[in-house]
């Protein structure tokens, strides 16, 4: 945490913040009581930047991890599917056996509607992390979104086998029947 003084209400927390951010840390801001504003603008204009994605590329352009979360701000935050694309490929480019950098290309292409991009892209992030029970889901969300819900299902059946207490792979079996028109066993997930 952060305790910043009524007369550097912006020096002291910037020369703090700076380092923390850089190490990977979460930042707790407790403002100054005199003078709260100069930390609220400070918040805001690091919110507004996207602080964390910025700095890691400019340190070292060639962590892909900078650029996946460059393409993380830039679809969650921003909506620019287009630059979040490219920088989802320049971190696949710079990891090619990544399963996240390979998501976030595919969320990108889905959310331009480019479906058999995205559906292609979503299946190498799961061929990469088979195992992953998250990226069956978001595979099998995205098979349903598409309208290819009897692929979903066929996934889901059998890792729900293996694990029938994970929540999300029912509701994402949930959803590929109610996207196939099936309500009464959608509800039953």
């Amino acid at each position: 945490g952060l305790i910043t003084p009524w007369n550097f209400p912006a020096a002291i927390p910037v020369w703090k913040l700076a380092p923390a951010l850089i190490y990977g840390n979460t930042i707790v801001l407790k403002l100054a009581q005199d003078s709260p504003l100069t930390g609220l603008h400070i918040a805001r204009a690091l919110d507004d930047n996207h602080f964390p994605c910025g700095p890691v590329v400019a340190l070292d352009p060639s962590v892909a991890e900078g650029h996946l979360l460059g393409a993380i701000c830039a679809l969650w935050y921003d909506w620019d599917y287009r630059k979040g694309e490219r920088l989802a490929r320049r971190a696949v480019e710079l990891s090619p056996n990544d399963p996240h950098a390979h998501e976030f290309v595919a969320w990108s292409l889905l959310a331009q509607q480019r479906a058999a991009e995205g559906i292609a892209s979503m299946e190498k992030s799961y061929s990469l992390d088979p195992m992953s029970e998250f990226r069956l889901h978001t595979l099998c969300l995205t098979y349903s979104l598409a309208g290819m819900q009897d692929r979903a299902i066929a996934l889901l059946r059998p890792a729900l086998a293996r694990s029938p207490g994970n929540g999300y792979l029912h509701w994402t079996l949930g959803v590929a029947f109610l996207t196939k028109g099936l309500p009464a066993e959608a509800r039953a997930e």
